[in-house]
C-alpha cells in the first residue's frame, strides 16, 4: 500500500535498553536518549503468617495518588485466602495474593498502577500482620536530547511527536541513539507483496 511506502520507522541503537515505534507524523531526526531508571510497580508483603486465623483489626492501604483504603479483618475474612478474596473484590487499587514457601505463607499486595501514583504504603496497622516493602513505585526517569522526562509507565508517548518509546532496561551511563526515518524495509516488503499479488492475478 502507499501507506507502507510512505512509512516511518524508529530504530534504537540499543534495543536492550529501549525500542520504539513511529507514526507517519514523526520527523526524520536522530534523538539522544538516556534511560536513568524504569517505573517499577509498588508491592508490599507480610512476614510469614504462623496461625490459621488472623487477628481482628484494620490496616490502611495508601496509594501515591492520595487515595486511602481501610482493610478490616473480621470473622467474615480472617484467613489469608479469605482476606485475599476480600481485597480483590474491592476497588482498593491493588491485587492481593498468597505467596508460600518453606518459611510459610505471606500476604502480597501489588499496585495496579505503576510509577509514583501507584506507590503503596501501609499505615494504621493493628492486625498483627507485619508488612514489608519489596518495591517502591516511582516514575521512569530519562532524558531526551538533554531534556529531563518523567513517565508513570515504561511506555512513553507524547514526549517525541509521533513516537512511542518502550523502556526495557535502565542504563544511566549509556546514550541510546534513536534514528527516525523512512521505513525502507516496510516499503520493500510492500513492493514485494504487490509483485506477488500481481503475478498471482496474471497467472
Amino acid at each position: 500500500s502507499f501507506g507502507a511506502l510512505n512509512g516511518i520507522s524508529a530504530t534504537s541503537s540499543q534495543t536492550a535498553v529501549l525500542t520504539a515505534s513511529a507514526q507517519n507524523t514523526a520527523a526524520n531526526l536522530t534523538h539522544q536518549i538516556v534511560v536513568k531508571s524504569l517505573a517499577p510497580t509498588s508491592s508490599q508483603y507480610t512476614d510469614p503468617v504462623t496461625t490459621d486465623t488472623l487477628s481482628d483489626g484494620t490496616f490502611t492501604i495508601n496509594l501515591g495518588d492520595g487515595s486511602t483504603h481501610d482493610v478490616q479483618i473480621d470473622s467474615t475474612h480472617n484467613t489469608l485466602d479469605g482476606l485475599v478474596s476480600y481485597i480483590n473484590g474491592q476497588d482498593f487499587g491493588v491485587t492481593a495474593s498468597v505467596i508460600s514457601d518453606a518459611n510459610g505463607s505471606r500476604l502480597a499486595l501489588v499496585s495496579k498502577t505503576s510509577g509514583d501514583a501507584g506507590n503503596i504504603t501501609i499505615t494504621g496497622n493493628d492486625t498483627g500482620l507485619a508488612f514489608n516493602s519489596s518495591a517502591e513505585g516511582k516514575n521512569a526517569s530519562l532524558t531526551i536530547d538533554g531534556v529531563p522526562v518523567s513517565s508513570a509507565t515504561n511506555t512513553v508517548t507524547g514526549a517525541i511527536q509521533g513516537i512511542t518509546l518502550n523502556l526495557t532496561s535502565a542504563a544511566p551511563d549509556s546514550v541510546v541513539l534513536l534514528t527516525v526515518g523512512p521505513n525502507t524495509a516496510g516499503a520493500k516488503q510492500a513492493v514485494n507483496d504487490f509483485v506477488s499479488s500481481y503475478n498471482t492475478l496474471i497467472n
